[in-house]
């Protein structure tokens, strides 16, 4: 609050100070040109780890105006050797996908367990330590450390897989075709919508549906039948949507040319050029600290603090 002398309005008058929301972005850079970066994730403590072709990175002496770096996360040497292909959270811990077993170094080690597959791609977790393994096409149910059901899809490989955050029973799956949901409890595998060069999802627990990204727009759908609940939308920063993030009940989109969110009355905060991110091709995000959200790009990670 500050007061001043005003002509016709006596000494003194008052005016209060508005508080306002600032965001800013504390950015990483990756120095190595050959390394490619597939995933981020912050655990409970607000860690943030990258997955990298190379192995796991984490972060660097970063600061607002001050970029800091990507580098090698060599907190458990023995990780090195392990040809690590995704990385998720459980209970808020990291849990990693190798060729051979889904594993965690929470938990004293005791999470560690074969699932069966020659070449996994991808994994989703709940909070009740099950696992859905996939190889594209074949899907291992993980359940009290061992492998309780095998399937298969036909079609397009799955590029995506997903737990419900408030129901851990629900696993759903996406190819660019089509979209699946696992059901734990029966170990029945659905497709639940047939689709186009559909890209990316996640689930919005407030409007029970699915935030799902095609390669021209976005669109919803309902999580029990599939349905569509709207035309896909395409008046949007950029169309091309590579990956799909709720938070915080508001869905989080990465394209080629940065990212953007959609708040709830529907207006847009776009995020791309050096002022936000160390490149513009978006390729993971997640929920970071503190309300933060992390954007990784090709180039490194963008931190996007709200103050």
């Amino acid at each position: 609050m500050y007061a001043c002398d005003k002509p016709g309005r006596g000494p003194g008058v008052a005016y209060v100070d508005s508080v306002f929301m600032q965001d800013y972005s504390v950015k990483y850079v990756i120095g190595e040109e050959d390394v490619q970066l597939h995933r981020v994730r912050a655990n409970r403590e607000g860690k943030v780890q990258l997955l990298a072709s190379d192995g796991l990175k984490h972060l660097s002496h970063g600061r607002f105006l001050h970029p800091g770096s990507v580098v090698t996360d060599n907190t458990y040497r023995f990780m090195s050797a392990k040809a690590i292909v995704d990385m998720e959270l459980c209970n808020g811990e990291f849990v990693y996908l190798d060729k051979h077993v889904v594993f965690s170094n929470a938990w004293s080690g005791r999470l560690y367990v074969e699932h069966q597959l020659e070449n996994p791609t991808a994994f989703a977790a709940n909070d009740t330590q099950e696992f859905l393994v996939t190889d594209g096409s074949a899907v291992h149910f993980i359940q009290d450390g061992a492998v309780t059901w095998k399937g298969q899809i036909s079609g397009k490989d799955i590029i995506q897989l997903a737990g419900h955050p408030n129901d851990s029973t629900r696993f759903f799956l996406l190819a660019p075709d089509a979209l699946y949901r696992f059901t734990a409890t029966t170990h029945s595998l659905e497709r639940i919508l047939e689709g186009e060069d559909l890209t990316s999802f996640d689930v919005d627990v407030r409007h029970n549906q699915l935030v799902v990204g095609t390669s021209d727009g976005y669109f919803r759908c309902d999580l029990e039948q599939g349905k569509v609940a709207e035309d896909i939308l395409r008046k949007l920063p950029w169309t091309d949507i590579r990956t799909v993030k709720v938070i915080d009940g508001n869905p989080w989109f990465g394209t080629p040319k940065g990212a953007f969110r959609i708040g709830p009355a529907g207006d847009i905060t776009y995020y791309a050029s050096k002022r936000w991110l160390p490149s513009d091709y978006v390729i993971d995000i997640a929920k970071g600290q503190d309300s933060s959200v992390l954007l990784l790009t090709d180039g490194g990670l963008g931190i996007i603090h709200f103050t």
